[in-house]
């Protein structure tokens, strides 16, 4: 191997290691490599911009926008909502999942699940179910059902584009394994839904709790303060002290004295506007002055950072957590209060995967962008346009009937993403130039032995990493590797791509690796056992039917 495999080789274990360790962002991973391959001639120029110019990253760009007013559609909302309504429990599973995986084939899950996550919590709420015990299998629908077509997922579209002939898979071929998994995973969760924990928003409302500082402004008993929130001895963690909880047990509240409690959602919006508390660093005076927005969010892709540092930089005010910390990360679950600009300046960014104004989200009555995306979809599963050239048409309408503007198209694109695939390619260039793809299909080659052994292999390497990184950036590194592995042995590439696909997507046991598992993580009051207890049995499931996708 020459010096420049070497460079490849010893980079892309470096940008693995901090992948895994999930403190820099995928498309800053794969920019800073890109760039450094190009300067050292691994890649010309032509190579390591020819993915920004590549038809899958303009199809997944020209599809965000597409599918905007859909994820805020009233319809939509009303939809679920009957199919809910006065259903028995594991019925109205079967009937939202079912209806999440077709929307998913067609949709991007993520903002689909932000929609749905306040009507599966409403819902639990009125009729005493565990909203714990339906978030979950409602995450995990939207991802096979992303499986179900060639743009169902991100993921799947980085894979098409990177093969040197598109045409190798057709629109729906991946269905043949993804259609089977869903039925199997609907059976398995019909009869295994009490391995879910019951947490939050269920047959008590008191259990959906976030931590709070409050501090009364007069003297008060802890007879008081308990008929106050609707809370119990408990829900009482102490005096909050110099930045820090003092679990003890409390007599008396003194004026001023600031303590951590345990409180629903609804108390908290209650303490804004009763004159004998406030919340620590938050007065309510300064809160009616500035006229601010109580939210609900789910925070995204974010390094870690202090909440004074997030407070500044978002222009808010934290009010309680589901965590007992100062200390904001991806996946925190927050109530904050803000501007009424808040909503439209961070909506659709990867900085958070979900703002709800308490099941109020904004909605829109369009019909036509429905009507828009249904054509484009039939179009491009007819086979007479690509999906590309159809999806920029129906963006070109949404723009000509003003139903969207292009400076709020611009802000719906998610640039972090298409930043990550348009270095892949560069990146899968800078591996092959190097021979370093060819010498790992190579050594699975020897390891493996046989044509299906090798296959095997492929699987548990993409199933693995699909867990610990971004499951875009294991189809990045992993596409290239399974092109060099069916050259190398002269097999067929479709069952390796299919089965790629399958194993790319079937993130289940970690909450990390699919943005629709950290959005539930919060509302749901998940663990991270959780996943394991829950989704290791539909892990094992999907891998068993990647296997599959070898004789096809």
């Amino acid at each position: 191997m020459l010096w420049e495999g070497y460079v490849v080789l010893c980079s892309l274990f470096l940008g693995l290691c901090f992948l895994i360790s999930d403190k820099v962002g995928a498309e800053l991973i794969f920019l800073l490599q890109l760039l450094f391959f190009w300067n050292l001639n691994i890649v010309n120029s032509e190579e390591a911009l020819a993915g920004f110019s590549n038809k899958g990253l303009v199809a997944i760009a020209a599809l965000y926008i597409l599918v905007f007013p859909l994820s805020s559609n009233e319809y939509l909302n009303i939809l679920f909502d009957k199919l809910l309504k006065n259903q028995n429990f594991k019925i109205s599973q079967i009937k939202v999942c079912t209806i999440v995986a077709v929307l998913s084939a067609f949709l991007n899950n993520t903002p689909l699940i932000q929609l749905l996550t306040p009507i599966i919590r409403r819902y639990s709420r009125i009729n005493h179910f565990p909203s714990s015990r339906f978030l979950m299998p409602i995450s995990f629908a939207s991802i096979i059902g992303g499986m179900l077509t060639l743009i169902g997922t991100s993921t799947n579209i980085i894979i098409v584009s990177l093969l040197p002939k598109q045409d190798i898979i057709g629109f729906f071929d991946i269905a043949i394994l993804s259609g089977p998994l869903f039925m199997v995973f609907l059976i398995y969760n019909y009869f295994f839904n009490n391995i879910l924990p019951i947490r939050s928003g269920l047959f008590r409302e008191i259990k959906d709790k976030y931590f709070v500082n409050v501090k009364p402004k007069l003297n008060k008993s802890v007879d008081e303060l308990l008929e106050d929130f609707c809370i119990t001895l408990e829900d009482i963690v102490g005096l909050y002290k110099d930045g820090n909880i003092v679990v003890e047990r409390i007599q008396k509240l003194e004026k001023n004295n600031c303590i951590c409690l345990k409180v629903n959602p609804k108390n908290i919006e209650n303490i804004l506007h009763k004159s004998d508390y406030e919340i620590m660093d938050c007065p309510v005076e300064s809160i009616q002055k500035n006229c601010n927005i109580f939210y609900e969010v789910v925070v995204g892709n974010i390094v870690d950072m202090g909440k004074d540092i997030f407070e500044k930089k978002y222009n808010c005010h934290i009010l309680a957590g589901r965590q007992m910390t100062n200390q904001v990360h991806k996946g925190s679950t927050l109530l904050i209060l803000t501007n009424n600009q808040f909503y439209d300046v961070w909506h659709n960014t990867n900085d958070f995967y979900m703002i709800s104004l308490f099941n109020q989200e904004k909605m829109n009555r369009h019909k036509l962008p429905i009507a828009i995306f249904a054509i484009v979809i039939i179009i491009t599963a007819s086979g007479l346009y690509s999906i590309e050239k159809s999806a920029m048409t129906g963006v070109a309408f949404l723009f000509l009937l003003k139903i969207i503007t292009i400076k709020e198209a611009l802000k719906i694109v998610n640039y972090n993403l298409l930043l990550t695939i348009g270095c892949s390619f560069g990146i899968a260039k800078a591996m092959n130039n190097s021979g370093i793809s060819e010498n790992i299909a190579d050594m699975i080659t020897k390891i493996g032995g046989d044509s299906f052994t090798i296959f095997v292999i492929t699987q548990i390497i993409t199933q693995i990493l699909t867990e610990l990184i971004s499951n875009n950036a294991v189809a990045a590194l992993m596409t290239q590797i399974v092109i060099d592995i069916c050259e190398i042995n002269d097999m067929p590439l479709k069952g390796f791509v299919i089965g790629l696909m399958i194993s790319c997507n079937s993130s289940f046991i970690t909450p990390y690796g699919y943005a629709t598992n950290l959005i539930i993580q919060g509302s749901g009051g998940y663990k991270f056992v959780d996943y394991i207890k829950y989704g290791l049995t539909v892990k094992i499931l999907a891998f068993s039917l990647s296997l599959v996708a070898y004789f096809l």
